[in-house]
């Protein structure tokens, strides 16, 4: 994917009648911060991201107090008296360099990004993304309260995702038409554009009533820890995250020696409760013998993922006397980025020394500890 190619609109006007606030629904505290801050900041953490462009109402006093990580690339355009309206003024202001526009309720602060990043790859041959939604409750339709068959329905989400050229175009031809939708992917079939749907997440819910605020703590979010250590020896320098280190050392190991990946790994097993790398890469193993330790990060996230569970949020210290980590930590954390699919904003880099306590204080050897959050 290209970096910095993606608008984010957030249309945020509305007030949240069923809400039942004398607080707009998106200015509700959620977990320390508002709704609206925590749908934004997942967005602005994304490297991918780099423009997010909020309607907010004229009337809106509320807005000014917000707290955004990366705020540059926060604008806003005017709210307008319908969601169309809104995301239409939201789409004048989003630069022509922009290759693809993604649209999401400002109200649904669960979503998970990289399910929609890695949509991007079917928008070669379609418009937009969008995710859906069995109905898992029995439904009936009309003043009669007819039954009817629910498989046959689906709940619609977002985000969702478009080509900027698609959706601008869409949105062009619906003002001389004068018309309005409600949901973006109805305006692009409207005028013949092809939408790919896929399955979103039920934990994606969006606030509508108090009650769903209280969403959160209910879902299954778990910890891991991983530490390991090893040796070092003369050489010429070792893998840490997935990238090379300058040193005259190297690191004593029956793989290719990445600390950091094994006790990564190691972490993210454990938040799974699963077993340790050792059961699965034994080292009486000669398949073993210098294995890329890439490959074992991955098999422990292809196990977390058949678990039902997706990697939040990676906390790592390094310990060590030698080398020094602090210029390598970008780097690394980079790597991690694109190993795990996961968001640099959410990773954690830290180094530090014994202070000469030690063999791992001096020059004998190398420390790392890992902590993960996952959730279902």
């Amino acid at each position: 994917m290209n970096q910095n190619n993606i608008a984010v609109l957030i249309p945020a006007a509305g007030i949240g009648a069923r809400f039942d606030s004398i607080v707009p629904k998106q200015y509700a505290s959620l977990g320390g911060s508002t709704v609206l801050e925590q749908t934004v900041n997942s967005f602005a953490s994304h490297p991918s991201v780099s423009q997010i462009i909020l309607a907010i109402s004229e009337s809106d006093s509320l807005y000014k107090e917000m707290r955004f990580e990366n705020h540059n690339k926060v604008s806003v355009a005017q709210g307008g008296l319908t969601r169309h309206h809104s995301v239409s003024n939201c789409l004048a202001n989003v630069s022509n360099e922009i290759e693809y526009v993604i649209v999401h309720d400002a109200v649904r602060p669960f979503f998970s990004i990289e399910l929609i990043m890695n949509q991007i790859q079917f928008l070669d041959n379609f418009d937009g993304a969008v995710p859906v939604i069995s109905i898992i409750d029995s439904m009936r339709h009309g003043d009669d309260m007819k039954a009817v068959d629910r498989e046959k329905y689906y709940a619609v989400q977002t985000p969702q995702i478009f080509r900027r050229t698609s959706i601008s175009d869409a949105f062009s031809k619906s003002k001389i038409d004068g018309l309005s939708f409600t949901d973006e992917s109805q305006l692009l079939e409207y005028f013949g554009y092809k939408i790919k749907f896929f399955q979103g997440e039920i934990s994606n819910k969006k606030i509508t009533y108090p009650s769903d605020l209280y969403l959160l703590p209910i879902l299954d979010h778990r910890y891991g820890r991983g530490i390991d250590y090893h040796l070092y020896e003369e050489g010429n320098g070792f893998y840490l995250g997935g990238v090379k280190l300058k040193s005259h050392v190297s690191i004593v190991s029956h793989s290719d020696g990445d600390v950091l990946l094994h006790s990564l790994a190691d972490a993210v097993l454990g938040s799974a409760g699963l077993k340790d790398i050792g059961f699965y890469f034994p080292d009486s193993d000669p398949m073993n013998k210098d294995l890329d330790s890439k490959l074992i990060l991955k098999k422990a996230l292809e196990l977390l993922h058949a678990k039902n569970f997706k990697l939040n949020h990676i906390d790592i210290t390094v310990v060590c006397g030698i080398p020094k980590i602090s210029p390598y930590v970008d780097e690394i954390t980079n790597s991690l980025s694109n190993l795990c699919n996961l968001s640099t904003e959410n990773i954690a880099i830290k180094s530090t020394t014994t202070e000469g306590l030690g063999g791992i204080g001096h020059d004998k050897g190398i420390a790392v500890f890992s902590v993960v959050s996952i959730s279902s």
